[in-house]
């Protein structure tokens, strides 16, 4: 029986977002005896147990809970994300998995954040790698850590065997131990500047960002300028023909769980309600900025801030701060 690997790494609060994530997974990847690799962090008895209930309505679906609480990642100094340490681990899937790596091929990480829209079969063509769509953020950013090519870490799909024949781990672990560099997404950056000769690129349908959504037509095309990101326009104009996996990210603080304007909202309450029915759409504080003015003028804003030179940036955040 062939399995496919699936990873995620989630803490208490984002539960109901992963589970939403893991059924759009069920529902539309046509993917056949699915085995769950969940990392998790400030677990209770009840969680897991929410989480094998709604496992134990599928037939082809096995899980395997790893409690981040039980390895030391800390000691590897690379700071929280949102407040945990839970995003890092994927770093250290090797330690994590353990002896379940002997069992196998290939690992697919989707971020809790992800919804799988399209049938994921066909990337079991991108084995003998370690793969990762192109970010979408600016050439600058790559440039400012040495890379030629800077990757998004939310979805990966990675070959066993090179990874450890390719010492992954132990090049991660060395470059944490003599980095020089300022880093501002830790498992991404670390990722990226560890591993910048070994990652292949995955196509962009497999990681496909909001923003290629949000914006249309001209703004857009300014938006995914091929001299700015390193995504150009026409590659998230061929994404959007066949899209697999839709990935929240591209909007700032803004998700499809906490705000109506983000182009995944529709999709991920229609999942949700599956999920959880008495689930609610939270607005937090610092989103009231965009609630307060016109989506097209958010749009525009959004499309043009790459150019916007610094003084004038600092004033709109002043701005900010003055509306919440």
């Amino acid at each position: 029986m062939n399995n496919f690997d699936i990873l995620y790494t989630i803490n208490k609060n984002f539960i109901d977002i992963f589970l939403v994530s893991l059924y759009s997974v069920l529902k539309n990847s046509k993917i056949e005896n699915i085995r769950i690799h969940l990392v998790t962090s400030e677990f209770e008895l009840e969680d897991y147990s929410r989480i094998k209930q709604f496992i134990d309505t599928y037939d082809n679906v096995e899980i395997y809970f790893y409690p981040l609480e039980e390895y030391d990642i800390k000691k590897y100094n690379l700071p929280n994300w949102r407040g945990t340490q839970v995003a890092n681990a994927r770093l250290f899937f090797q330690d994590i998995l353990n002896s379940n790596l002997d069992n196998i091929d290939s690992l697919l990480y989707l971020d809790s954040d992800t919804i799988t829209i399209g049938d994921l079969n066909d990337i079991k063509k991108f084995n003998n790698g370690i793969y990762a769509a192109k970010d979408a953020g600016l050439i600058e950013y790559g440039n400012s850590l040495n890379l030629n090519t800077y990757y998004n870490s939310g979805v990966l799909y990675i070959d066993k065997n090179q990874w450890i024949d390719n010492d992954c781990q132990e090049r991660i672990i060395h470059f944490l131990s003599n980095n020089n560099i300022k880093i501002t997404f830790p498992d991404q950056d670390t990722l990226n500047c560890a591993l910048k000769n070994k990652i292949q690129t995955l196509p962009l349908s497999y990681n496909l960002l909001a923003t290629a959504y949000k914006l249309n037509g001209l703004l857009s095309k300014i938006y995914f300028n091929g001299n700015k990101r390193n995504i150009s326009y026409d590659e998230v104009e061929k994404a959007k023909k066949s899209p697999k996996i839709l990935h929240g990210y591209g909007l700032g603080n803004k998700k499809q769980w906490s705000n109506t304007i983000h182009p995944y909202y529709n999709i991920f309450m229609d999942y949700m309600k599956k999920v959880n029915p008495e689930y609610k759409v939270c607005n937090p504080e610092f989103l009231t900025f965009t609630e307060r003015i016109p989506e097209d003028l958010y749009n525009l804003y959004l499309a043009l801030r790459p150019y916007v030179p610094k003084i004038i940036k600092d004033e709109l955040r002043k701005v900010r701060k003055l509306m919440r």
